[in-house]
């Protein structure tokens, strides 16, 4: 969330439109999240259960074919220019025949 919320700050400072209104929304948003979870790390830990880690972050797995930015496993498209981040389709070359259907 917080990397969001820096994300949509940068665009609007880009666009000229950073509003102290629409940030303070977002952070609050942020603030409310963050309380709710403390609340649930207090509860955890009254229960002896180990702490949250660094882990549960998103873990980068490569970088845009096309601008280079950086991007977590789970995203489908570059949040710095949109490139989709699929993989590329696997080539099929005419030369290698393909395999027999089976007949039943």
């Amino acid at each position: 969330m917080i990397f969001h919320l820096g994300g949509l700050a940068y665009e609007l400072h880009l666009l000229g439109d950073l509003h102290a209104p629409v940030a303070e929304r977002r952070a609050g948003m942020i603030r409310e999240i963050d309380t709710t979870l403390e609340a649930i790390d207090a509860q955890l830990a009254a229960r002896g259960a180990p702490a949250a880690t660094d882990s549960s972050l998103p873990i980068v797995v490569g970088s845009c074919r096309t601008c280079r930015t950086r991007f977590p496993a789970d995203a489908r498209y570059c949040m710095n220019c949109g490139a989709s981040l699929a993989p590329p389709e696997p080539r099929v070359d005419a030369a290698t025949p393909s395999a027999p259907k089976a007949t039943t």
